[in-house]
């Protein structure tokens, strides 16, 4: 009876000790794709003209810097390539990260100390990162990631409306160092395929076009895939 009920046990348990492929994430090469739901953040806008335009509001009781620019919830996408260093049966892998990063919103009012304009245009964003990731193993492919990663970003903007009136202000660029951080869950299906859900904070630091600058950070959420060759 004992012997039947001990090999009972060890048949139920084979598909979950038996599969090492399901209960460690792959290794080595990879490419990975995300889309994500971004949140830019509010930026309080300074004056680049010299003082024209803080010149122009003064008899308003305001300065530029009393402007905020929000923008509506964007969207983006990444694409990268990676390489996942062999755990030797550790519970966290370190993988290395090149990846694109692309992010858009578009601007959606002015807010200053009299009242809120109306705005029009978008802001969007090209990044080259490099990031570093831990690669955590919990049970049976689940597992979690958190990194951070540096690059150059690219960031473009165009406020052509304000309040109804076009501002022939035209679309306008700045080059920024940035940093990000990430972090997030991830199932690992088989020896190829990788699944994962997160986040990530993401700052290019303040940006300055002809008339206008402010702060260029995000807030998003993804979901994507790593495939392992």
């Amino acid at each position: 009876m004992t012997k039947a009920v001990a090999a009972t046990v060890l048949f139920l348990a084979a598909p979950v000790f038996g599969q090492d492929d399901l209960t460690t994430s792959p290794e080595g090469l990879y490419l990975t794709f995300s889309a994500l739901a971004v949140f830019t953040q509010d930026s309080a806008l300074r004056d680049n003209t010299g003082g024209v335009i803080d010149a122009a509001l003064a008899p308003f009781g305001f300065m530029t810097s009393d402007i905020t620019a929000e923008l509506d919830p964007g969207f983006g996408f990444r694409a990268g390539v990676g390489y996942t260093f062999p755990a030797n049966e550790a519970p966290v892998a370190l993988t290395l990260e090149l990846e694109y990063l692309f992010q858009s919103a578009d601007f959606d009012s002015l807010s200053s100390p009299i009242g809120s304009l109306s705005a029009s245009g978008d802001n969007y964003s090209h990044s080259f990162m490099g990031n570093l990731i831990l690669d955590f193993d919990i049970l049976g492919g689940f597992g979690a990631y958190v990194g951070g990663g540096i690059g150059v970003t690219i960031v473009s903007a165009d406020l052509s409306n304000i309040g109804g009136f076009v501002t022939f202000l035209g679309r306008d660029e700045d080059t920024k160092f940035s940093w990000q951080f990430l972090g997030g869950l991830k199932y690992a299906i088989d020896e190829h395929w990788v699944v994962y859900l997160g986040g990530r904070y993401f700052d290019a630091g303040d940006v300055n076009f002809a008339t206008l600058g402010g702060e260029y950070t995000s807030i998003s959420l993804e979901a994507g895939f790593r495939f392992y060759f």
